[in-house]
């Protein structure tokens, strides 16, 4: 509970910092023309809404950019973004294994110091120690299911 309350708080601070600029000049103001900027975002989860609240809020027109929002596979993300297809994405935990695998790329900002895994189970599942010596189901990658095995 306190993560959640800490991540929360930790992306309503960005949301604060990109809603309420102060009295700097923007940059739309000095230039007419905007540089469109690709995103490519993994999820329409309370992780990547401060993109989508700052696109339809005309957050990044203020700093003289057109944001292109692209939902794309986590997975493809490292290869999308090296292929020139996207200029950032946010999906942080691929990122890291590409840049760890020799990918030239470099995680520049998070929302969250953790990941971001949800357990779902039937009622009678009360607590993790529960869980040992049944079965997962994942829609994610391989890596997913070998840690998950280790791990229960």
């Amino acid at each position: 509970m306190r993560i959640r309350i800490r991540s929360a708080l930790i992306g309503l601070a960005v949301v604060a910092l990109l809603a309420f600029p102060g009295e700097r000049v923007c940059a739309a103001e000095k230039s007419a023309k905007l540089t469109t900027v690709r995103i490519g975002y993994v999820s329409r989860s309370i992780l990547d809404m401060p993109f989508i609240i700052a696109r339809d809020r005309g957050l990044f027109r203020e700093e003289g950019l057109e944001p292109e929002l692209i939902f794309i596979r986590a997975g493809l993300t490292p290869q999308v973004l090296l292929a020139g297809g996207i200029d950032f994405g946010t999906a942080t935990g691929t990122g890291i294994s590409a840049a760890v695998n020799g990918a030239d790329i470099r995680l520049i900002f998070a929302l969250t110091d953790r990941p971001s895994f949800d357990l779902i189970s039937v009622p009678s599942i009360t607590n993790i120690q529960q869980l040992r010596g049944k079965s997962l189901a994942s829609r994610g990658s391989a890596r997913w299911r070998k840690f998950s095995r280790g791990r229960f």
